[in-house]
């Protein structure tokens, strides 16, 4: 096919904007087989001025070189960031199941979320009472009717982590008197089937935990948190049997 062959529109003496773009996508090949015209095609450049086609095609892929970069980039930080949650995460859990003991646990824990998780602050409350411990261990056991407990609704309703600046009623319920240092905190929430909690890191740094931040790896922290409570909380009692009465 020849270049008089093309169906070119014209039956307008001036063709409009999408029917010469829609020209040109059909045909590809027109401007191969007119170099010359390539080469003197003129593209407005957005700091002024002119170039040529090419030179557009050119700043056009470079364009989009630096945006795939940069996705590439941002993909491997998330990548690296996810590691090392991994790791850390990994670490404070072997340091957990070393204890033994209640109040040896609520140590660790405390230190484990200062060390691993970075958590300037951090608080539990557990909605119920212990089978066993003594002394500062019970503290954080708050009993099934604790009045803490309505703070913290939404969250067990929800059953996921969340992030951000907590309510001033979770605030201090969890970090007591350190609660108006609190910026950001991770709120886990924990339990098992007769029993409830919740654990909580905070941070001086507004972008410590952020609104939004994934919480994968703290849901995996509650899950290890709440097995490790777990027995010493008391057991859901057993229903006892009806008598059959012959």
């Amino acid at each position: 096919m020849n270049d008089r062959d093309l169906p070119l529109p014209l039956d307008d003496p001036m063709p409009t904007e999408p029917q010469v773009a829609s020209f040109l996508r059909e045909h590809p090949e027109f401007l191969t087989r007119h170099p010359a015209l390539l080469a003197e095609m003129r593209v407005p450049h957005l700091a002024g001025g002119t170039v040529s086609l090419i030179e557009r095609q050119v700043e056009v892929l470079r364009e989009q070189q630096r945006f795939l970069d940069q996705g590439y980039r941002e993909l491997l930080q998330i990548a690296r960031d996810n590691e090392d949650l991994k790791g850390r995460l990994h670490r404070l859990t072997l340091r957990l199941l070393r204890v033994r003991g209640l109040k040896a646990f609520l140590t660790a824990l405390r230190e484990g979320l200062a060390d691993e998780g970075r958590a300037e602050i951090s608080g539990l409350l557990v909605f119920a009472r212990p089978t066993t411990g003594a002394g500062e261990a019970i503290r954080s056991f708050v009993g099934e009717e604790g009045p803490e407990r309505a703070a913290f609704v939404d969250l067990f309703s929800a059953g996921q982590p969340v992030c951000g600046m907590p309510e001033a009623a979770q605030g201090v319920a969890l970090f007591g008197a350190e609660a108006w240092e609190v910026r950001s905190a991770a709120l886990v929430p924990l339990g098992c089937r007769h029993w409830t909690g919740v654990l909580g890191a905070g941070s001086r740094d507004p972008d410590r935990y952020p609104a939004g931040l994934g919480v994968e790896f703290l849901a995996q922290l509650g899950e290890v948190t709440s097995a490790i409570l777990d027995p010493y909380l008391p057991q859901a009692r057993p229903r006892p049997r009806k008598r059959v009465v012959p």
